[in-house]
């Protein structure tokens, strides 16, 4: 029973760490209710939300005079905001059914897992990428290194075409 308590006692559940569970839960369950075309909808989202923020030519000078911890907060909502934004405007259109994604009839199990961790992932790395350097030490390690260190970003992003790869050519098959 000591060990028990020991144990427990060590496992501290960060609250970054808290967050990242709960995306990645929170995606899966989303493409198993909604259908793995709308999730895949929402990961297309989340590439073009994250390049229409960097592209805007007016964010810079908006922010320039705030702390780096507010610009971090405004470009996160915004990339948020924009990020369910654009889905509302995908998820209805041609765009959803021409990423070549199964239905939901059609989809299977793993089919929801590889698209909600790309889209989790995704976005978790996208919306850390405007976070401060000094703000990277109030970070656990494991999203530290899993989600910005070591080009994360560029992995995760390259895990969403791999996954839109799969599924499309598992559903000619």
């Amino acid at each position: 029973m000591e060990y028990l308590e020991t144990v427990t006692d060590n496992f501290v559940l960060s609250w970054d760490l808290g967050i990242v569970a709960f995306l990645f839960f929170a995606a899966f369950f989303y493409g198993f209710s909604a259908g793995s075309r709308k999730l895949g909808a929402l990961l297309a989202s989340i590439y073009f939300s994250f390049a229409l923020l960097n592209l805007a030519p007016y964010i810079n000078p908006f922010v320039s005079e705030m702390p780096d911890y507010r610009v971090a907060i405004f470009k996160i909502g915004l990339f948020t905001f924009l990020t369910f934004s654009v889905f509302s405007l995908v998820a209805g259109s041609l765009l959803r059914s021409s990423l070549g994604l199964p239905k939901k009839e059609d989809s299977q199990l793993w089919h929801f897992l590889l698209l909600g961790v790309a889209s989790a992932g995704l976005f978790i790395s996208s919306a850390l990428a405007f976070t401060p350097e000094s703000f990277y030490d109030k970070l656990s390690t494991i999203t530290r290194q899993g989600f910005l260190e070591n080009n994360a970003h560029f992995w995760w992003a390259v895990s969403g075409i791999v996954t839109f790869m799969i599924l499309r050519k598992t559903k000619k098959q």
